[in-house]
């Protein structure tokens, strides 16, 4: 598109920036990555789809910025708290429950504090199947992941290299499931139980990795 086209794209919508991705937020929690276009996001926003180019440029940069708008907050807080679980002037082992909790808790905050909308389409786009969310996701996370992975090495030294990888996909499995299908305890305790109170879901969380992950060393015994 020419410097010329974009102008008349931008001068010629109805909708700003934040409208769009308040649109966006909204088309793909309901339809998912690849059963939302970019004409159904305009209208949602009561814009048009040259304005919404204009700003985005594809679909793919869309809902990249769409979740990162409200996650990156998070996990700059995540982070920080990451860093604080252990200084470069120690040398004793960080603790796995306090960088469990420095991982976990601001993402479950977001998911409290923000709209339906968002906590609807974090949990559809997190088993979302397509490269490109998937590959967003990647993009979005790794230097927090990264961090965390490297604070967790450091928590059970012991474990051969097999042994960490498979916990630490257990510890991302059970941490994903959380947050993507709390709605599933309902069912699966034929409505006697509520999975509202996340405090309680966290500590849990943690309580259970924790355990998990601290466990001797099978291969070396």
């Amino acid at each position: 598109m020419t410097q010329t086209k974009r102008k008349d794209a931008k001068n010629g919508s109805n909708a700003s920036e934040t409208a769009f991705l308040d649109a966006a937020e909204l088309i793909f929690s309901e339809r998912g990555y690849d059963g939302t276009s970019m004409r159904a996001i305009a209208n949602e926003a009561n814009g048009n789809v040259g304005a919404l180019h204009y700003y985005f440029g594809s679909k793919e940069a869309l809902i990249k910025k769409t979740i990162e708008r409200r996650l990156r907050p998070a996990q700059e807080k995540c982070i920080e708290r990451l860093e604080a679980c252990w200084p470069n002037s120690t040398k004793e082992a960080p603790d796995i429950g306090s960088i469990l909790r420095a991982y976990i808790k601001p993402i479950v905050d977001l998911s409290i504090d923000v709209n339906p909308e968002f906590d609807t389409l974090m949990r559809r786009m997190l088993n979302d199947p397509s490269t490109q969310v998937q590959t967003m996701f990647h993009q979005l996370l790794d230097e927090t992941t990264f961090l965390f992975i490297r604070l967790l090495k450091k928590c059970n030294p012991s474990l051969a290299k097999e042994e960490f990888y498979w916990r630490l996909n257990s510890i991302m499995g059970s941490t994903n499931y959380m947050f993507s299908n709390r709605s599933d305890l309902i069912q699966l305790s034929s409505g006697q139980f509520s999975p509202s109170d996340t405090e309680q879901g966290v500590e849990e969380l943690i309580y259970n990795i924790s355990t998990m992950y601290m466990a001797p060393s099978r291969i070396s015994e």
